[in-house]
């Protein structure tokens, strides 16, 4: 456990010590964990792009967003976990068709 804003509690401005748990939930359960460069593909199997980018939550450090970097005139596409249908070593399966995502 590594102590989370521990000059602010110790100057008083907090009552208790935050706590970041080093595990996110994926890997307790041991799922895959989406990774820098990974290749994303629709529902189809269409290569959309690859991950460039990862959002964590700050507290937690769990992957609330990811950001898929496509070749031009595309743009990136901003996603949720909510978005992918598969993840596996170095390949993200989206539940959404190119399309889908580029009406968003």
């Amino acid at each position: 456990m590594t102590p989370v804003g521990y000059n602010v509690c110790k100057a008083g401005l907090c009552p208790a010590f935050f706590f970041l748990n080093a595990k996110t939930k994926a890997q307790s359960a041991n799922k895959m964990e989406l990774e820098f460069g990974a290749e994303v593909k629709d529902q189809n199997g269409r290569l959309l792009g690859t991950v460039n980018h990862l959002v964590r939550d700050t507290w937690t450090g769990e992957i609330r967003r990811f950001v898929v970097r496509r070749q031009m005139p595309d743009s990136d596409l901003f996603l949720t976990l909510n978005d992918v249908l598969e993840i596996a070593k170095g390949k993200v399966k989206l539940n959404a068709s190119a399309e889908e995502l580029s009406q968003r």
